[in-house]
């Protein structure tokens, strides 16, 4: 078998709570995802917004939404709720850069996990800390993404500041190629 639920991390993030778009709203879309999950996955990542200078550009150039300020115990409340429905469907929620949010029911994560990751495919990985942002839990690791290249156009997404240029990027993907090396990136 080349997968299994422990090979398979649900992210459900940035959670973008705006003027249009209610918590509610966000969690029926959870509860939806997690049935649909139920059994594929043990994990869900979680993170609520942060309104990066990027972040709120890229809202009022490409959306009419306006992106709430939720106050931390109001987040704490909220990561709670998920947790709960998550653990129905038996998957256990994790906090990505969020430490406000950890409980009994919420542990924190490292997107990049490189002691389970070494125990998944049996390889040594380098297991020292990512020299990241705060809160940051992840191993040490190497971007191989490119920005403006992602044609999903995902207002929250730090990688893509041209939604235009992003857009027109998997035009350019060879697809008997290697993956990042059939890529043509321009500037």
């Amino acid at each position: 078998m080349r997968s299994s639920p422990d090979h398979i991390v649900w992210r459900f993030d940035p959670i973008c709570i705006t003027d249009k778009l209610t918590f509610e709203v966000n969690e029926e879309r959870f509860a939806a995802c997690a049935e649909l999950l139920q059994g594929h996955a043990r994990q869900c990542i979680i993170s609520f917004a942060h309104p990066y200078r990027k972040l709120l550009k890229n809202f009022s150039k490409y959306t009419s939404h306006t992106l709430l300020t939720v106050p931390l115990e109001q987040q704490r409340l909220y990561a709670n709720r998920l947790a709960d429905r998550a653990a129905q469907y038996g998957i256990k929620l994790l906090a990505c850069c969020n430490d406000h949010v950890l409980s009994d029911h919420i542990g924190k994560t490292r997107c990049i996990d490189g002691p389970a990751l070494s125990l998944l495919f049996s390889a040594p990985l380098d297991n020292r800390p990512a020299k990241s942002r705060p809160e940051c839990g992840c191993t040490r690791s190497i971007d191989i993404g490119a920005y403006d290249t992602c044609g999903h156009g995902c207002v929250y997404c730090y990688a893509n500041t041209d939604q235009e240029r992003a857009s027109h990027a998997p035009e350019t993907i060879d697809p008997a190629g290697p993956a990042l090396a059939s890529l043509t990136i321009t500037r």
